[in-house]
């Protein structure tokens, strides 16, 4: 992916309510973990941290496809 594209695609996530906030104390928690050397944990907290971070990017994108406001397909 190109470096545009993968920042306008962080700044959407970022931009949800809280998610910089979030995203500071789960890559800390990374840290401390890996620090700790417990990378068992420190991967477990990574995965959710990505999974986290699809979420409020899925959040932030205008809904599109032919979908309605409730996540369904028109018919």
């Amino acid at each position: 992916m190109n470096q545009p594209a993968y920042s306008r695609l962080v700044n959407t996530s970022l931009s949800q309510p809280g998610r910089a906030t979030q995203t500071d104390r789960e890559h800390h928690l990374v840290l401390e973990l890996i620090l700790a050397k417990d990378g068992d944990s420190a991967e477990k907290v990574m995965r959710e941290h990505v999974r986290a971070s699809r979420r409020a990017l899925l959040a932030g994108l205008p809904i599109s496809g032919g979908q309605g406001k409730s996540g369904t397909a028109s018919s």
